[in-house]
């Protein structure tokens, strides 16, 4: 019986719970995949890929690749900005930085994003309440940024284009969901707590949120004092103008017959795929599905505009893994460096 007090029906519930978490948590993600697989194999071929990638054109490749390691160097500065109190180094943030990116990059529904505070207090003894409010932050700025971003090109686009008006109904809905969020985040007394203290396990939540509040806005306002949040916006849109500049140049490199307008269009449902938990690994299913949508609305035909999404997907997962393995290898050679 699995129940039974034995070690060994204990360790046999400890691999059914085990499996149970597997399929949670890969599983659902790689059903994903595979149903993204399937959708875009109806609508491209293996050799409409194949022509694609004998026409690619490398120049482009390199460019794209350069602007999504610099991103990547940049995530990293504005990370070592938000820590200033903890006087790392700032080369060592980054390749911290860059080693959770690639495993938020290879993880299904961007269960990646936990790993940060545990590289920051394994690799540069920092706690994890210290390190999980500026993830928390991090990501908070990049939503203003894409959202930021995301209305001037679409606010371009609408000037010359009456039939894309309508994007701004869910554009809106959306900043009015973010700035409520944030406003819930980082203002003083927004719930009571005499209000929930009868409510069981709502209380530890709000306990927790509490708790995150003010750790959250404990470091805003160190960021502020030492006058490093201009450092910090300016990295926030340098990092999403030059994922732009990536998936323009990839677009180039491939081959569409579009402009720069259109691509930067394709590129904003890309990056909005990419922020979706339902990705399965290397976020593949949201991202694809994004650019695709992008491209069938700028008049691109179904089969190209699916293949082109599974290059540019197994594209950045490459410059993602070669960021990743080596920023990996090198904070490894420091420790050993420093063991010695």
């Amino acid at each position: 019986m699995i129940f039974a007090n034995d070690s060994g029906s204990r360790d046999a519930f400890r691999n059914a719970i085990d499996k149970v978490s597997w399929v949670r948590y890969f599983g659902i993600p790689l059903i994903v995949s595979t149903a993204v697989l399937i959708a875009l194999s109806h609508l491209t071929s293996w050799r409409e890929l194949v022509t694609l990638w004998q026409e690619m054109k490398w120049g482009w490749v390199l460019m794209g690749g350069l602007a999504y390691c610099g991103g990547w160097v940049l995530i990293g500065v504005r990370a070592a900005s938000l820590l200033a109190t903890e006087n790392l180094s700032v080369k060592k943030v980054i390749l911290i930085s860059n080693v959770h990116n690639f495993i938020n990059k290879i993880t299904p529904a961007r269960l990646g994003e936990i790993s940060f505070p545990f590289l920051v207090h394994h690799y540069a003894g920092i706690s994890y309440t210290k390190a999980f409010p500026v993830l928390v932050l991090m990501r908070l700025i990049d939503m203003y940024t894409i959202m930021l971003l995301f209305s001037v090109i679409f606010a371009a686009r609408g000037i010359a284009y009456a039939d894309w008006r309508w994007i701004w109904l869910p554009i809106t809905c959306v900043w009015f969901v973010l700035l409520f969020f944030s406003f819930l985040l980082l203002s003083d007394r927004v719930i009571q707590r005499r209000k929930l203290q009868s409510w069981g396990p709502v209380a530890n939540i709000y306990d927790f949120a509490s708790a995150l509040q003010r750790e959250i806005r404990s470091v805003l306002i160190t960021c502020v004092r030492k006058g490093v949040m201009p450092r910090v916006a300016m990295c926030s849109c340098l990092i999403w103008t030059l994922l732009y500049v990536t998936f323009a140049a990839l677009g180039k490199a491939i081959g569409l017959n579009l402009a720069l307008s259109q691509l930067l269009i394709s590129g904003s449902f890309a990056i909005l795929g990419t922020m979706v938990p339902i990705g399965g690994l290397g976020h593949l299913g949201a991202l694809e599905a994004g650019w695709t949508l992008g491209l069938l609305s700028m008049g691109t035909s179904h089969s190209e505009a699916a293949a082109s999404a599974l290059i540019i997907g197994v594209m950045t997962t490459i410059f993602a893994s070669v960021m990743g393995v080596v920023s990996l290898a090198a904070l490894e050679i420091q420790i050993r460096r420093h063991t010695k």
